[in-house]
């Protein structure tokens, strides 16, 4: 009669391996033989982990002043936007065509373009 290691018998090892050797032996077995090895592999494992749990202040600060570069740089960019907006269209086509030439330069030049200036509608009146 065929019977499974589903039920209660608990005797049997955890062993599935038809080689013998159990899946976790490997690494008890060298704690087991080499203490001093194990101990310093597991002492540098806590120091890395107290490392990086040091860190999460700085790491978490350096994500807030970059979020708060980012939304002064978006309330410039806001701010210049509507300044556009209230010039007068001559004076507006002005600066667009210099951004054009600016950016034209910046490119032959190998610079970065900081962003495509969008043609603005005038304002209703």
């Amino acid at each position: 009669m065929a019977t499974n290691n589903r039920g209660g018998n608990r005797s049997r090892s955890r062993n599935n391996n038809p080689e013998g050797r159990n899946q976790y032996s490997g690494w008890t077995d060298t704690a087991k033989d080499r203490p001093f090895a194990t101990a310093a592999a597991a002492a540098a494992a806590v120091g890395a982990g107290v490392f990086l749990w040091s860190r999460r202040n700085q790491i978490s600060d350096q994500l807030t002043n970059l979020n708060d570069q980012i939304s002064a740089f978006d309330r410039v960019r806001t701010k210049m936007r509507e300044q556009l907006q209230d010039m007068h269209p001559e004076d507006r086509q002005q600066i667009e065509e210099a951004s054009t030439v600016l950016r034209k330069s910046r490119a032959s030049q190998g610079l970065p373009t900081t962003m495509t200036i969008t043609p603005i509608e005038p304002p209703r009146q």
